[in-house]
């Protein structure tokens, strides 16, 4: 550098210490708070120390472009690194962008554009076509993105993934694009317009000497484009095509511009190269970020604002900032307001902060400087209670007594040795003094002549002990006091005067310790204890006039230190864990909660007791153990309260899937399956999901159900991961939902893909084709085992038939022998059973007694029974059966022959033909014989002719039933058949069970005999 411009430089450094020193001056309050900035760098896990590009992707993550270090991803709790190693081909990185479908772009100092889709990097440089490997900016468009290089940009289209067309612009640095679609360039020579490929160039008019390049380019939502030069800042109206000359512009008129960025309320953030970051409001207020009130940086490349509202600084010395939050301020430089014991603060009639520090002592800060007070020594040590009295007198509590000060200076003590915690003024004028161990003093600053005091204490009865943390007068003139033993409600009744009223645990207070005592809109107490707030409804005399609130209630800790109103009715808790702001509903209950802590920027974590004052300015002042931190409201906006969640992942049985494998097609930034069609055995489904909340990544927690399978949410957790196994078949889908605030799961629900799981395959033997294989092997299994079969018993058929034609010749002759020698028998028998009875017949000529006849002549019936079925026998070609029909029809109309009743009977017979054997029949013809024989006889003495019935049917199982009954006069009824004396009853039953049966006997209109008996043929050798 010569010594021209050396001095060219020292001229421009000293207007810029110039203006800012104006600005200063102007804005008295700019760098009297501290900021809380927030470093990420190499320990952190940021590849490289000096990022260059910053953005947030549309699932929340942010990415950020290092200075040899590649890209890195950031969710909140940790980075990812994207090198050469993944594809990523250049190491410094120049810019940053998302096109409409969700790739990421990155733009490298060497290696071209390079473009993510989440799994594969692709690259467009010099041989797709560039003409430079240098890409100085990518803007996003509806199609695509623009790829800025030095000497033009090109036209890329995403879907189709190809360059369109080429603009050739010299010099080029910046690009935006406005609503119409208008494209603005900036470059080393100034502002070129381009409407449908036209260029139109945009003349500056600078009246300084100098040539002035572009360096960034912004558009605003008013229809404004800031233009960042390497020299100042131009506003430039794109209706009116003229250039606007504000505060900015000639505040920044010395200033080398960096980056420019809007934030959501519109404010525009100036970087520049002199260690001062600026904020330009929409009502043309100035705040400016510098190495005093907490931005060391020298330089800021670039700016970003996340969707938590947080801004975040590319910087060259700090790696990557962030500002938590300008909702709360620090006063890291000032006494007092930088002490970590500040026990006591209020605010002054002059609007100065008071500030009582058992350090530093009693301090005043007036927006600028602090001066100090009570310097802490052991006459004014720990000044832990402030007051300022209607008369503009401050009051100062601390370990040897109370002090007055009046323009700042001490005019007056009381209470020497006496350790005070808390004082109250009263409406009467009357000044409480609570201490520790002596009760309240009660004085009357006002009383001339003397410091009379009125002492309220255990010993009187008046206090359950005597440490008094905290005294407070209600809307309605009762004194209320917080002591280690409970809370005290004072009330002066004209006719009865003092009166005290103790309330402890036994009425249902949580603790006994009662700190903090503040009242609410409705005129509810509400106090803190060392394990709850308390709520106390004095209106209500139930017990129901206490209501606790602890951490099941959204609070963040059971640990609390102090209470405070805003002025919006806002209830706010300080405890170990930041403070929380409660808005209470219309009843004074807790409508919502919100937690300030290290994520929100309330760095102090864990506050001092009491010390909390509401400002006339809405401001909230606190003390910590990190110094007074001011709460602003009017910086407090609403943040995204519920994370961008995805489902990033499904996988089968815990393993990697391509589901490409599945049939299933890829899409989205994660690669999911479009839709799922797995077999039953495919049935261990694994999701995996994520949500990204920046501001407070370890607080969020998941809910999620798979339709199909869960009837509900399922109980949350803070595990990004769940499994399913055994899923049977159906169709499923996967949801999942984020939180950050309890109860508050937001409206985003991350939805998978339709997953149906298939029923399992049938049995492989109810398959067709396995049926008509074993169909074909048995029929082939039959073939061979009757072929096989068939040639043996040909063979065995052949040596039989010479046996059986050898034995049958045998076995003839025998049968023809067998067969006359039975014909001669059954002759025999015959012949013998004729002449029985024809001697029965000769025997019964001589008998005169008709009863005895009688018997002769049924023993004659019975042997011409058997005599008839040997005839039979014998005349039968078949010897072991006989015809049944012919044999019962012969044996009862010989019957009917031989009674000779000269009666007209008719014979009704029903006979089916079987085979039975002789052993079945002889039994049967004795049956028959005895029935018929009856009947003949009784049963139609009285009428000259009758009806026989006889029925033999085959049931099942070789069963017969055998009835036999007439139409007489029936059975006598004095006559039981199954203890009958008679012969003839007695064989019917004794033959039945001969032949397997049973007997019985009905009697209606007539006697019928039921004889079911079964055919059995025993062995005879």
């Amino acid at each position: 550098m010569n010594s021209v411009e050396k001095g060219v430089y020292f001229v421009v450094r000293m207007k810029q210490i110039i203006f800012l020193s104006l600005l200063l001056l102007s804005f008295p309050n700019l760098t009297a708070q501290s900021y809380d900035f927030i470093s990420y760098g190499l320990e952190e896990g940021l590849s490289q120390s000096e990022p260059r590009c910053i953005q947030q992707d549309s699932r929340g993550m942010l990415w950020v472009g290092t200075t040899g270090g590649g890209v890195c991803s950031f969710d909140g709790l940790k980075f990812r690194e994207y090198g050469p190693k993944d594809g990523l081909p250049g190491k410094i990185i120049n810019c940053i962008a998302e096109d409409s479908i969700g790739n990421m772009w990155f733009g490298t100092s060497d290696a071209g554009a390079v473009m993510f889709d989440g799994k594969v990097f692709t690259v467009i440089d010099v041989k797709q076509g560039l003409v430079d490997n240098d890409i100085r900016a990518i803007v996003a468009t509806k199609n695509g993105v623009i790829i800025c290089v030095r000497s033009g940009f090109y036209e890329y289209n995403s879907a189709t993934r190809k360059i369109l067309k080429f603009i050739s612009i010299n010099n080029l640095t910046a690009v935006c694009i406005d609503r119409n679609g208008i494209i603005w360039v900036g470059c080393d020579d100034g502002l070129v317009r381009l409407i449908n490929g036209e260029k139109t160039t945009i003349d500056f008019n600078l009246s300084s000497e100098g040539k002035k390049s572009v360096t960034c380019l912004k558009l605003t939502q008013g229809g404004e484009l800031y233009i960042g030069l390497s020299t100042g800042i131009l506003i430039y109206k794109l209706s009116t095509g003229i250039f606007l000359n504000t505060i900015l512009t000639s505040t920044l008129s010395t200033f080398q511009i960096n980056n420019l960025y809007l934030d959501h309320l519109e404010a525009l953030w100036v970087s520049t190269n002199n260690n001062t970051v600026f904020k330009y409001s929409k009502d043309q207020q100035f705040v400016v970020f510098n190495s005093a009130n907490g931005l060391t940086a020298e330089i800021v490349y670039c700016i970003t604002e996340d969707n938590s509202n947080h801004i975040w600084l590319c910087t060259r010395e700090q790696s990557l900032l962030k500002l938590r939050s300008e909702t709360f301020s620090y006063f890291d430089s000032f006494r007092g307001l930088n002490s970590a014991a500040v026990f006591s603060i209020i605010e002054d009639f002059k609007h100065r902060i008071w500030t009582g520090s058992s350090l530093d002592g009693l301090n005043v800060f007036d927006g600028k400087t602090s001066k100090t007070i009570l310097n802490g020594n052991l006459s004014f040590n720990k000044p832990v209670a402030l007051l300022e009295d209607p008369k503009k007198r401050i009051w100062v509590g601390h370990l040897d007594g109370v002090s007055c000060i009046v323009n700042d200076h001490v005019v007056n003590s009381i209470l020497k040795g006496v350790r005070v915690r808390s004082l109250m003024y009263d409406r009467k004028g009357m000044l409480w003094i609570g201490t520790w161990g002596q009760g309240i003093y009660k004085y009357n600053p006002d009383l001339k002549g003397g410091t009379d005091f009125e002492k309220l204490t255990f010993e009187n009865k008046m206090l359950p002990n005597n440490y008094v943390h905290a005294i407070y007068e209600a809307k309605n003139g009762q004194i209320y006091v917080g002591t280690g033993a409970g809370l005290v409600v004072y009330n002066f009744n004209p006719k009865k005067g003092q009166e005290f009223r103790f309330y402890g645990t036994l009425d249902g207070l949580c603790n006994s310790y009662v700190g903090s005592i503040v009242e609410d809109d409705f005129g509810k107490i509400w106090f803190h204890t060392d394990a709850c707030i308390m709520r106390f409804d004095p209106k209500v005399n139930s017990s129901s006039k206490f209501k606790s609130y602890t951490e099941e209630n959204g609070l963040a800790s059971n640990t609390f230190y102090l209470l405070a109103f805003d002025f919006f009715g806002n209830l706010w808790v300080g405890s170990n864990k930041g403070v929380d702001k409660i808005k209470l509903g219309i009843n004074g209950e807790f409508s919502a909660v919100k937690n300030y802590s290290r994520n929100e920027g309330f760095r102090g974590i864990e506050c001092n007791s009491r010390a909390v004052y509401v400002a006339s300015d809405k401001s909230i002042w606190f003390g910590t153990v990190k110094g007074v931190i001011r709460y602003n409201p009017s910086k407090d906006f609403q943040n995204i309260t519920t994370p961008i969640i995805n489902i990033s992942g499904v996988s089968l049985f815990l393993e990697q899937t391509d589901w490409k494998y599945f049939g299933a097609k890829e899409i989205g930034w994660y690669h999911l399956p479009d839709s799922l069609k797995l077999d039953n055995e495919h049935n261990h489904l694994t999701f995996y999901y994520a949500g990204v909340h920046l501001q407070s990544p370890r607080s969020t927690h998941y809910q999620f159900m798979l339709v199909g399978f869960d009837s509900t949410w399922q109980h949350e957790s803070d595990a990004t991961q769940f499994t399913y196994t055994n899923l049977s078949a159906g169709k499923y889908i996967f949801k999942v939902r984020a939180r950050i605030v309890p109860g508050d799961w937001g409206e985003q629900i991350a939805v998978s893909c339709p997953i149906t799981i298939l029923p399992p395959p049938p049995p492989i033997w109810t398959t067709w084709w396995f049926i008509c294989i074993a169909i074909l092997v048995i029929i082939l299994l039959i073939i061979f085992i009757i072929v096989g079969r068939t040639n043996r018993i040909f063979r065995q058929k052949i040596v039989l038939e010479n046996e059986v034609r050898e034995r049958t010749i045998e076995i003839s002759k025998q049968n023809k022998e067998k067969t006359l020698l039975l014909k001669e028998i059954h002759h025999r028998v015959k012949n013998n059973l004729q002449v029985i009875s024809s001697l029965l017949n000769l025997q019964a000529d001589g008998i005169t007694d008709d009863r005895v006849l009688s018997l002769f002549e049924d023993c004659k019936h019975r042997v011409n029974a058997m005599a008839l079925l040997h005839e039979k026998m014998y005349q039968s070609k078949n010897l072991s059966n006989i015809d049944i029909r012919n044999y019962i029809d012969d044996l009862i109309r010989s019957l009917i022959a031989a009674y000779d009743t000269k009666k007209a009977i008719h014979l009704h017979a029903n006979i089916e033909e079987h085979p039975f054997h002789i052993d079945t029949i002889v039994p049967m013809g004795l049956i028959l014989n005895e029935i018929i024989s009856n009947s003949l006889k009784y049963a139609f003495t009285d009428r000259m002719e009758g009806d026989l019935y006889i029925s033999l049917k085959k049931m099942i199982d070789n069963h017969f039933i055998l009835e036999v009954s007439d139409n007489g006069k029936g059975i006598p009824s004095a006559i039981n058949f199954d203890k009958a004396e008679s012969l003839g009853m007695q064989l019917i039953q004794m033959l039945s069970g001969q032949i397997n049966g049973k007997a019985s006997l009905l009697n209606d209109h007539g006697a019928c005999y039921k004889i079911e008996f079964r055919d059995v043929v025993k062995d005879r050798f």
